[in-house]
């Protein structure tokens, strides 16, 4: 038995050197070809397990499809990563300008903006190494993302409301600004045609404040849906100052309208109130004027009455 098994034993030393030359044949075959050994890169972070699920939390709003802002698609690896230079954060546009930029600097183009959810500590942490460990994108598969990644927190019935009407801000903000300005123009006509068309610019200015509660109430709630500065951000922190001065304006103008409307209620009969309310209307009148300008500028653009002005003159 004890003989056998020395046999044994002395017939598996014989043939180690066999086997190690039988594995050792695929690398001399590849060396000699001049080709390496194939090794799989070893990363902390995964593309599609951590990267994928900040771009679909913080970024799909504005940034994906054929209607991106500004033609921005985190879908696309090649939109992607031409804003990355793999393994350099400071070549990297992504992480530079938009994900570590000054968000006080007038002309900051940092993302998401201000208004919108930041992005966390932990989530620029997972960016800066993917970036680092040279921006390996490994989505093969569509839909973006691959992985199955939960939806963040759903939200309330009345929030979904708050967001729903603020979608009527254009429709209804046409109203005001009609009858206010009819309401002034009433108010000179009735210097010609007496007490009758004074009366009917009242009822306009009642009307047209109204309306203009109903219009600056649903235009603060478009205004957090469409990724504009939250009303805390001050005008130094803007890149553009016109959205500042509308809301602030916007603001202010109603507040006067229901003023002089209250006042040509209860007033009118009184000789100094019936003054004061008939040359708030005509400022009034003149502030709507303003801000609907400017309201029509964030719509389209700021250039856009200066091309109406260009079609007269050229």
């Amino acid at each position: 038995m004890f003989g056998s098994a020395t046999s044994r034993l002395h017939c598996a030393n014989a043939m180690l050197p066999l086997i190690w030359m039988f594995l050792a044949i695929p690398c001399l075959v590849q060396q000699a070809a001049g080709q390496e050994t194939p090794s799989t890169p070893s990363t902390v972070v995964d593309f599609t397990r951590d990267i994928a699920p900040v771009f679909k939390a913080k970024c799909f709003e504005c940034h994906q499809g054929s209607d991106a802002k500004g033609g921005f698609d985190v879908t696309d690896k090649d939109s992607v990563l031409g804003y990355i230079t793999a393994g350099s954060l400071e070549k990297s546009a992504l992480w530079t300008d938009h994900l570590t930029a000054d968000p006080t600097q007038k002309d900051s183009l940092i993302m998401p903006p201000t208004s919108k959810e930041k992005l966390k500590p932990s989530e620029l942490a997972l960016l800066r190494t993917w970036i680092e460990e040279g921006a390996v994108w490994n989505l093969t598969d569509t839909p973006f993302p691959l992985v199955d990644i939960a939806e963040g927190p759903k939200r309330s019935l009345p929030e979904r409301v708050w967001v729903f009407v603020g979608y009527f801000h254009p429709a209804i903000v046409h109203f005001p600004i009609a009858l206010i300005s009819v309401a002034a123009l009433s108010l000179v006509f009735s210097l010609f045609t007496g007490k009758r068309a004074e009366d009917f610019a009242v009822y306009c200015l009642v009307l047209g404040a109204i309306g203009a509660v109903a219009s600056v109430t649903l235009g603060w709630s478009l205004a957090a849906t469409q990724g504009y500065p939250s009303w805390t951000a001050t005008l130094e922190s803007q890149k553009d100052p016109t959205f500042f001065w509308h809301r602030l304006l916007g603001v202010a103008t109603t507040f006067l309208c229901c003023l002089f409307a209250l006042i040509a209620i209860l007033f009118r009969n009184k000789p100094k109130w019936n003054v004061a309310w008939k040359l708030g209307l005509l400022l009034v009148a003149a502030m709507v004027g303003f801000v609907g300008h400017q309201g029509g500028e964030l719509t389209f653009g700021e250039k856009f009455f200066d091309e109406a002005v260009n079609v007269l003159t050229k």
